[in-house]
C-alpha cells in the first residue's frame, strides 16, 4: 500500500504527486496527532506536488548534501552546482527558495 502515488504526465513532462487511498490509515497509525501529520502531508504535496522532475532533483541533492555534510544551509546551492553542473546556479537557487526546502533541511 502506498501513501503517496507519484506518476508522470507525459503531456507536460512533468511527476505529478498526490496522497494514496493509503495515506489516512497511515497517518492515524504513525501519528501522535492526526491533525499535524495530516497538515505535514497537505504541504509537503503542495510544496513539492508540482514539481518538475528536474527541480526534484535539484532539491534531492540539497537534502542529500545536508544529512550527508556538515555544510552550512547558506552552501548548499553552491554545493548542489558541484555535483549538478548541468543546472545554472541561479536556477538551483531560485528553486531552492521557491521550493520551501529550507523549513525541511535546516
Amino acid at each position: 500500500m502506498n501513501v503517496i502515488n507519484i506518476s508522470y504526465v507525459k503531456e507536460n513532462k512533468s511527476y505529478e504527486i498526490r496522497d494514496a487511498d493509503f495515506s489516512d490509515r497511515f497517518i492515524e497509525n504513525s501519528c501522535l496527532s492526526v491533525e499535524s501529520c495530516k497538515q505535514k502531508v497537505d504541504r509537503f504535496l503542495q510544496n513539492f506536488g508540482g514539481l518538475e522532475p528536474w527541480e526534484l532533483e535539484i532539491i534531492s541533492t540539497a537534502v542529500f548534501i545536508k544529512t550527508n555534510e556538515k555544510i552550512e544551509l547558506s552552501d548548499i546551492a553552491a554545493r548542489v552546482f558541484e555535483l549538478k553542473p548541468k543546472f545554472p546556479l541561479d536556477e538551483i537557487k531560485n528553486t531552492l527558495t521557491h521550493s520551501g526546502i529550507a523549513q525541511y533541511i535546516h
